[in-house]
């Protein structure tokens, strides 16, 4: 019976699986498991139903997997073809169509979790510059008609005029400048206005008026502006014609193309008028100074060229934008900088490198220290990857007061500072503070490990010129306790500590108390530690303590190749007793 239960339910577990892992899984186990959901017997949907699993419902979401894994397979393959050089792995949202939207809301939560691994890993790789401008282009554009022209802006055939006569003839008409570059006017007849300036346009026309129409004045306004046909070519998201106002300047046609590819030079964008570069465009000037002095506007038949994207060099590290750039002509470490916006707060100038190729084609580094002129006129090579590190984290010139007080922290350190700098007064701690166990703990010098020393907070209170009040160091750290609550958790990393340091060489400074003591555990030993003193640390005796019988295990390592353990009896009742020094490892 158990071997035909176990024959019925493969089908199950092998599915299961299958969907779970389907990622994993090789293509003979999903047709494995695909030719199973064709193939299932009364047999096997009840021996399942009654374990607990839904064939058919499993089944159905193997189908729903696959078919959807088909598309996504389908779909990446001329993702993948669209990769460059540029390394711009960010994906412009006009990327996405509505068929990608409703499969990617159908994985499941374990696809999910693997895409959002994929994106934070390639978060840490700096980005393009300048391409996420175009990432949001509108469809449309807001209408130009109410926009204001200028005297400059050239007439051409279509644009439209708002004409009034007043005075002696008061009379509002519009007129179109036609196909001959002419606008018939009532009164004046036909006048030729293509290739004026707006500004030229109506000093003419008041000239005629004042002239032909004596007594009457003109004004005149643009109407309706006409439209041009302009070609975006070489690296656009959408190379061809396009129809813009005729206000367009070369970054609003730039806009209705799309934008950019990913291969597209943002540095060296070409504006083309009859064979000839009139104007480039940077686009890093708009970008980073907001200068559009190089976004001329746009004539009939205009040509944009987009090349392909120039020298890169990238930045990382402690910089406000760290990022890949595009050079343009020759640039240094300082020229890097600025484009990245300059150092972060957190930068440690004197700490940079640049890795690039050398002429044997293995990977070099430069070291830099940008807080020097010379270094920072570095000259850069396409390719190159600079670095600024951080500050280090560590603290110097502190000392910190942590454990069981009302404000634990870091205090700044000066030369002669005492424990009484740090606590003048019992309002620093709670009601039911310990005062007469606390620690210090000081960093050995050559820093292989720590001291710790032992504290009387009363002492130092009641008589600051008593040897209570120690000396302090920098970096050292004092240790508070509660006089009603466990230590173990204040005492835990220090502990950790001195074990570990321990095996550079001697035994660990760490002593147990047990039996009859409010707070057994593991205490750090102390210089010159005793009997009492491991029992102030552990909180004192509770009341079923006797005084008359304890007993120290102790450690023997006078043999190396045999260590042996030794009782001794201590009777804490007596003088000698309290007094008996303690030694690492002792419990």
């Amino acid at each position: 019976m158990h071997l035909r239960i176990t024959r019925l339910l493969w089908p199950a577990a092998l599915l299961v699986s299958s969907i779970s892992l389907s990622g994993m899984l090789s293509a003979q186990d999903l047709s494995e498991a695909k030719a199973i959901c064709k193939d299932l017997s009364a047999d096997n949907r009840a021996m399942a139903k009654a374990a607990g699993y839904d064939l058919d419902g499993l089944c159905r979401s193997l189908n729903k997997r696959s078919s959807i894994g088909d598309k996504d397979s389908e779909e990446m393959a001329p993702a993948k073809s669209r990769r460059t050089v540029s390394s711009r792995d960010a994906k412009f949202p006009r990327d996405m169509d509505e068929g990608r939207l409703d499969d990617f809301e159908s994985r499941d939560s374990l696809d999910l979790e693997m895409e959002e691994l994929r994106e934070m890993e390639e978060m840490e790789e700096p980005k393009p510059f300048g391409y996420d401008l175009f990432a949001n282009v509108p469809n449309t554009f807001a209408s130009t008609a109410n926009i204001p022209v200028s005297s400059d802006y050239l007439l051409g055939p279509g644009d439209g005029l708002e004409i009034f006569f007043y005075g002696k003839l008061n009379q509002s008409f519009s007129v179109e400048i036609n196909r001959d570059g002419q606008v018939d006017f009532p009164e004046l007849g036909p006048v030729v206005l293509a290739g004026l300036t707006f500004g030229e346009a109506k000093e003419l026309l008041r000239s005629l008026v004042s002239s032909k129409i004596i007594g009457t004045q003109i004004n005149i306004s643009m109407g309706t502006l006409r439209s041009i046909q302009v070609f975006v070519l070489g690296e656009a998201y959408k190379p061809g014609a396009y129809m813009v106002s005729s206000l367009a300047t070369i970054t609003h046609a730039l806009m209705s193309s799309g934008g950019v590819s990913d291969i597209a030079s943002l540095r060296n964008i070409q504006l083309k008028r009859a064979g000839k570069t009139i104007a480039t465009l940077d686009l890093y000037e708009l970008l980073l100074s907001g200068d559009t002095g190089g976004d001329v506007r746009l004539q009939s038949s205009d040509v944009i060229f987009i090349p392909p994207v120039g020298d890169l060099v990238s930045v990382r590290g402690e910089v406000l934008r760290p990022a890949i750039y595009e050079l343009k002509g020759k640039a240094t470490a300082g020229d890097l900088l600025h484009l990245a916006g300059g150092l972060s707060s957190k930068a440690f100038s004197q700490s940079a490198k640049i890795e690039r190729i050398n002429s044997n084609g293995f990977m070099t580094a430069v070291d830099l220290d940008l807080s020097k002129a010379s270094d920072r006129a570095v000259g850069l090579m396409a390719g190159d990857s600079m670095e600024i590190a951080a500050v280090t984290e560590e603290k110097r010139d502190i000392v910190s007061l942590e454990g069981f007080v009302n404000h634990p922290g870091d205090f700044a350190w000066r030369p002669g500072m005492r424990v009484s700098d740090i606590v003048g007064s019992v309002d620093q701690f709670p009601v039911d503070v310990d005062l007469e166990f606390a620690l210090i703990v000081r960093e050995v010098a050559n820093g292989l490990g720590v001291e710790v020393y032992k504290l009387d907070i009363r002492a130092v209170l009641s008589d600051p010129g008593s040897s209570a009040n120690k000396e302090l160091l920098s970096r050292d750290k004092l240790f508070v306790f509660s006089a009603f609550e466990d230590r173990a958790e204040i005492l835990e990393p220090l502990l950790s500590q001195l074990k570990l340091q321990a095996r550079l060489g001697g035994s660990a400074k760490v002593v147990v108390a047990r039996g009859e003591v409010r707070f057994p555990g593991d205490y750090p030993l102390v210089d010159g530690m005793t009997m009492a003193d491991l029992i102030s640390a552990a909180g004192g005796l509770t009341e079923g303590a006797y005084i008359y019988s304890s007993e120290i295990s102790r450690t023997d390592f006078t043999d190396p190749e045999r260590a042996s353990t030794l009782t001794i009896s201590v009777a804490l009742g007596s003088e000698s007793g309290a007094d008996f020094k303690l030694k690492p490892l002792d419990s």
